[in-house]
């Protein structure tokens, strides 16, 4: 008669901890980083659009600035250094008067409304199906707004 011994209870539990590092890496740890990747990179577009928009409205209040367009140009610089020049074109520019008329003391408000997201941004995030709903929509878009007055 042979008998067989018991397996030790270490030796059945011996793969637990593959599952569980497994697990836990995949449903925790990976959408934590994905998700800190894709908000640093929203607000890393945010502060862009921010200067981008402070720029074009300090050189919009300069006596020397008479076009919407030579204003314009200073923001537009700004957004190609980050974007490159094909996403920076995206990118649409709101003057609240012209500037051509504006007199010293008059408002200059500079509105930036970039692309929708899912045009520029990153979105790792949003392409897991269990974690999409906490991603920023693909549809939203970032706008920055400065005022300053003519000199």
């Amino acid at each position: 008669m042979s008998s067989s011994s018991p397996v030790p209870f270490s030796r059945r539990r011996r793969g637990n901890s593959v599952v569980e590092t497994v697990l836990v890496l995949a449903l925790v740890l990976l959408p934590l980083t994905f998700g800190a990747i894709e908000y640093s990179y929203a607000f890393y577009v945010k502060n862009i659009m921010q200067t981008a928009a402070r720029e074009t409205a300090r050189r919009a209040i300069l006596p020397a600035c008479v076009t919407n367009l030579d204003a314009e140009s200073k923001g537009r610089e700004v957004l190609t250094q980050a974007f490159g020049s094909s996403r920076a074109g995206q990118f649409t520019f709101t003057f609240s008067r012209n500037v051509a008329s504006a007199t010293s003391g008059d408002e200059i408000r500079v509105t930036l409304t970039a692309p929708q997201w899912s045009v520029f941004g990153v979105r790792p995030l949003g392409s897991m199906p269990l974690y999409s709903y906490v991603a920023p929509a693909a549809s939203k878009k970032f706008t920055a707004a400065t005022v300053m007055y003519r000199e």
